[in-house]
């Protein structure tokens, strides 16, 4: 029997370096062999595929995606998370939208839909991703994070007391200071 799992397959890929087209064939052919993937198969393969330069790949091949993630959230949000790192904010915000929608009272993915709002300059929307990710939960730092910047990219009046805020209540939170 083949015990080589999913995740075997994965890191054997990472590690062979096949360049772009080479990664996507070997995913393919891995992804014909398996039904269905975990929430850490699934994350592992959408940061393959992205780091391989695959992301466009993963967007257009999203339904067939959904059919074998176990856990399609996670697939939506390790998508998303790697559109808006990667310079597809419009794909980022179109797969948060998704999300909240979905799971309303989800602050992580309230805040994601906001900093894919601020790359598309979508302040307005973003401010509105942040108080609502900020009422579900006051205490989420992301999302404290992406109240501030919102502050300070629209100059608002005292964006630093909102930074001291955040260093007083995480002083071991080095992120801040990005």
């Amino acid at each position: 029997p083949d015990t080589v799992t999913f995740l075997t397959s994965v890191l054997k890929l990472r590690a062979l370096n096949l360049g772009r087209e080479g990664t996507l064939d070997e995913l393919i052919r891995l992804l014909d062999k398996y039904d269905s993937l975990n929430d850490e198969e699934t994350i592992q393969l959408v940061n393959l595929a992205a780091d391989t330069g695959n992301l466009d790949w993963l967007m257009e091949n999203l339904d067939m995606l959904r059919e074998k993630a176990q856990f399609v959230p996670a697939l939506l949000y390790e998508i998303g998370a790697e559109s808006v790192e990667r310079g597809k904010a419009a794909y980022g915000e179109k797969v948060f939208t998704e999300l909240v929608e979905k799971e309303p009272y989800n602050a992580d993915f309230w805040t994601s839909l906001g900093f894919a709002q601020i790359q598309l300059g979508n302040f307005g929307g973003a401010t509105e991703s942040a108080d609502m990710a900020i009422a579900i939960d006051p205490s989420f730092i992301d999302a404290i994070q992406l109240k501030a910047q919102l502050l300070a990219k629209q100059s608002a009046p005292d964006p630093l007391s909102q930074l001291k805020k955040m260093t007083l209540t995480y002083p071991d939170n080095t992120s801040i200071a990005h």
